[in-house]
């Protein structure tokens, strides 16, 4: 895992040291290379942790793949989110800021219902202590990233 959170330093550091963009399209283009990067590497650090079976591996990763599917569609608003905030953060109206912070509250509700949905699909393909094991490490994988964003995103002025 501390390779995944050094690969999203790095990714990060390059895009800011090497684009002459603004911030808004500096973040929307370092948020979606970081989540490219991670996806590749999401999977190879599960098995590695999870040290599944064959029979387990053959049951959890159809569901992984549509529970992380479901997650990418709320990263989707996440990233959006972001975006409208990057391009407003210095002159924030209190409605816009209202606002945004209405649509985080919401999206961190949505991951919590992906999360709450998918424990029953996991549930039927892993015994109980590697389902909570694999949510540990989405847990940390979640951590890595959020940790990166908040070092990344500036405070509202």
């Amino acid at each position: 895992m501390k390779q995944l959170g050094q690969t999203i330093l790095m990714v990060a550091f390059i895009l800011v040291a090497t684009t002459g963009k603004p911030f808004a399209a500096q973040m929307e283009d370092e948020i979606e290379l970081t989540r490219e990067v991670i996806q590749t590497q999401r999977k190879a650090i599960i098995a590695k942790n999870m040290q599944f079976t064959e029979e387990e591996s053959q049951a959890f990763w159809p569901v992984y793949n549509v529970y992380r599917e479901a997650m990418r569609k709320v990263g989707d608003r996440k990233v959006k989110l972001i975006s409208s905030y990057a391009d407003n953060y210095r002159d924030l109206t209190d409605e816009e800021a209202k606002g945004l912070l209405a649509e985080f509250l919401k999206i961190q509700k949505a991951e919590w219902k992906v999360k709450k949905k998918f424990v029953r699909k996991f549930r039927k393909a892993l015994s109980e202590k590697k389902v909570m094991r694999f949510y540990q490490v989405e847990n940390k994988l979640d951590a890595i990233v959020n940790v990166q964003l908040a070092a990344d995103i500036p405070l509202a002025k």
